[in-house]
Formats: structure tokens, C-alpha cells, sequence
């Protein structure tokens, strides 16, 4: 049988590495069939979401070990605007089901076979490295899609905003260094927003919380570097939902987690 490059497989895409935490440990602690009906029932819902008939999300979506790969078809908005509401998402729906997760959205030059499953490029590389720097539960937009993401500003509103207005917003985000955390500011997907679409940022706040208190609860005694990931991401959420109290939209993040106090 003869393959024939296509030159539409290689084009500007946006393209998103999302990892599953704690992927060891579950391989270690589960079986081989308990692990693969988790993931059966990821690819499950990962194809039912990104129907684009029923969803009008424009994302192709590939399955490997602990990750989530997605991919658009170009440089559009529509593309855009897909999958940053596909990474938000698949986020809750993971942290929902059990399992934390980061990743990064980059964008440039990608060759995506969807048929062959081939996919490569700068942007593949971009994002893994900066996923793999992250200290703390999200989803960050690599500085090549953030560049993107003006070009696309300028020249119209993206379909997100309409939904979800405060999808994308800037936040200090902890970075891995050398066994310490750091902090850089970035353009992160505030998972909150696609949490309960078209409500308060309180009950947005209040539904996170409790998503991420039982995480907390499930995973506490499982080692510290666990726990700083969970505190990491508290205190990402709360300089968000202190701005928003600050502009009398919200009344704050409140009593942190902690091993001795309850949520409230």
C-alpha cells in the first residue's frame, strides 16, 4: 500500500496537551481492566463532547497513557474559541470523576494525520514542556497562542466571550524550579466559567471549592507534593475570586483548605 503526504496535514492549528496527575499511582493500584474501563469511559466522553453536530465544538481529541491531546482545524476562531472551551471541559469533567489535571495551549505549525495518527510540531513540543512545568492544577496558554489570541481580537470578538466572558484571565501561576515553586504571570482557562456556564461567580466559586475540597479529602494523606499542588491551586482561585470581591461581583475565596478546618 502506497501513503501520499497531504499538504493540508501541516497548517497553523492551536493545539492543547492536557495530563492526567497521578497517573502512576492509579496504574499502580488498579488493575489492568479497572484501568482501562476508566479510560474507556474518558475516550467515551471525550467523542461524545467533541460531536461537533450536537456541540459545535471544532476539535480533534487523541488518547495516549496520561494524556489528552486536542487539536484544531486551523488558525480560526472558531478554532480558538473550540478549544478553550474543549480544555475547560474535559478539566472539570476529570476533576469531577477523580482526576486532577494541567496542561498548556500553544499554537504554530502543525502536522496532524488524524487517519495515520501522526501528529508533530513546535507547538506539540511548546506545550509539553511548559505542562510539564506547571506546579499546580490548570490549564495556562503558552505566549504563541496568547499572540494569536490578539491577532484574533483584533479582528473580532471570539464566540467564547459570548458565552463564557471570563473564560481567559491572567493570574501568578507556580512554576517547577529546581525543587521550588516560582511565580510567573500567565493567560490561564478559568475552569470555573465552563463549571456552571451563565451563573454568579459565587456559586461558580462554591461549586469549585468543593470539587477541589474533595480531591483534598481523597488525596491528602498520599504525599506532600500532592498537598502543595492542591495549595498551589487554592491560592491561584483565590487571587481570582478576591479581584471579583474586590469589584463587589463575589464575596471572595474565603477560609482556605486546610488539614484541620472544614471548607467553610
Amino acid at each position: 500500500m502506497q501513503f501520499r503526504y497531504n499538504n493540508n496535514y501541516t497548517k497553523n492549528r492551536f493545539f492543547a496537551a492536557l495530563d492526567i496527575m497521578g497517573f502512576k499511582k492509579i496504574v499502580e493500584n488498579k488493575n489492568a481492566e479497572d484501568i482501562w474501563m476508566i479510560f474507556h469511559s474518558i475516550v467515551e466522553q471525550i467523542k461524545e463532547y467533541l460531536d461537533k453536530e450536537k456541540t459545535g465544538i471544532s476539535v480533534h481529541a487523541k488518547v495516549f497513557s496520561d494524556s489528552i491531546f486536542l487539536v484544531s482545524d486551523d488558525d480560526s476562531e472558531d478554532g480558538f474559541s473550540s478549544i478553550l472551551i474543549a480544555s475547560a471541559h474535559f478539566q472539570n469533567l476529570l476533576f469531577e470523576q477523580g482526576y486532577a489535571t494541567n496542561g498548556a495551549i500553544s499554537f504554530g505549525e502543525v502536522t496532524f494525520d488524524d487517519k495515520n495518527d501522526i501528529l508533530f510540531g513546535k507547538p506539540v513540543n511548546d506545550a509539553h514542556l511548559l505542562q510539564e512545568s506547571l506546579f499546580f492544577y490548570g490549564i495556562v496558554l503558552h505566549e504563541t497562542a496568547v499572540i494569536q489570541q490578539k491577532t484574533i481580537l483584533k479582528e473580532k470578538t471570539p464566540s467564547y466571550c459570548k458565552e463564557f466572558p471570563d473564560l481567559i484571565i491572567e493570574s501568578r501561576i507556580p512554576l517547577k524550579t529546581e525543587g521550588i515553586s516560582i511565580y510567573k504571570n500567565f493567560s490561564i482557562i478559568n475552569c470555573c466559567e465552563k463549571l456552571i456556564a451563565f451563573s454568579t461567580f459565587e456559586d461558580q466559586k462554591e461549586a469549585y471549592k468543593q470539587l477541589l475540597y474533595q480531591y483534598y479529602q481523597n488525596n491528602r494523606a498520599t504525599s506532600n507534593r500532592v498537598l502543595q499542588y492542591i495549595q498551589n491551586t487554592e491560592s491561584v482561585y483565590k487571587e481570582w475570586f478576591d479581584f471579583t470581591k474586590e469589584h463587589s461581583a463575589c464575596d471572595g475565596w474565603g477560609k482556605l483548605i486546610s488539614i484541620n478546618d472544614d471548607i467553610n
